[in-house]
């Protein structure tokens, strides 16, 4: 089930079949929004033919985007609308096709990547800077969070359906190997490190943290986004990866 959070935890939205109002048990697909505060459920959309794929939530839970696609087969088009909450309206701002969104925003990272120059710098400063840019690409990029919340929830359908995703350069996980390696023969670095392993250990520690900040931040009563915890968090990141890589 999709869920959306506004930044107060006051506004939620989420995806559900169940007929949580009383007047459409068809089954359809629904978007519900929900006041906490004051008690409002609300509709945004229902539909037997078609799916949200995707939704979001402003941080001051005034506005909502979703986007829907049809179950036709071959027709991989979604329509994006943006719902405001407050004037409970809708307007289509565009269609596109669901094969290439996702690609689109994984060759922003890939060409990010590729600027990293790290070939001359040593080994362990060259690691602090790897895991510094993922970290600090993830906090810059939230879309590219949520839309990894979104391909995961649909299982990679998506991406499995893109003509463009093999065509696209990751260079990061190149770069971590060629870095490994240079550690090892270089005396820094234990030998034989498995670069995936630590290629997702650097993914995970960035991004459960980011994709789960709301709900962590309401739990352990601490701002997670403040700038002051997303340093400790990235100096937290560095030392469990140095510690397990260096010799």
């Amino acid at each position: 089930m999709q869920l959306n959070i506004s930044a107060d935890g006051n506004r939620v939205s989420f995806v559900s079949s169940q007929d949580l109002i009383g007047d459409d048990p068809s089954g359809a697909y629904k978007l519900y929004f929900r006041d906490l505060q004051y008690g409002i459920l609300r509709r945004v959309f229902s539909s037997t033919t078609t799916l949200v794929s995707y939704s979001t939530m402003s941080d001051n839970g005034l506005h909502m985007a979703y986007m829907y696609g049809t179950f036709v087969p071959g027709d991989t088009h979604n329509n994006v609308v943006h719902y405001d909450i407050d004037q409970d309206s809708r307007a289509q701002v565009f269609s596109i096709d669901s094969t290439n969104d996702v690609s689109y925003v994984a060759q922003g990272i890939g060409e990010a990547e590729q600027q990293l120059a790290l070939s001359t710098t040593p080994p362990r400063e060259a690691m602090e800077a790897l895991i510094r840019f993922t970290w600090d690409y993830y906090c810059a990029h939230p879309e590219f969070i949520r839309l990894l919340n979104s391909e995961n929830q649909h299982r990679g359908q998506h991406l499995k359906k893109s003509t463009r995703v093999s065509q696209l350069s990751f260079p990061l996980l190149t770069i971590l190997s060629e870095l490994l390696e240079r550690g090892a023969q270089a005396g820094v670095f234990r030998k034989h490190i498995d670069a995936v392993q630590i290629y997702v250990t650097i993914a995970a520690l960035g991004y459960f943290y980011l994709s789960n900040r709301y709900t962590l931040s309401r739990f352990l009563s601490r701002d997670l986004m403040e700038e002051k915890q997303r340093t400790a968090w990235l100096e937290h990141m560095t030392r469990v990866v140095l510690e397990h890589v260096c010799v």
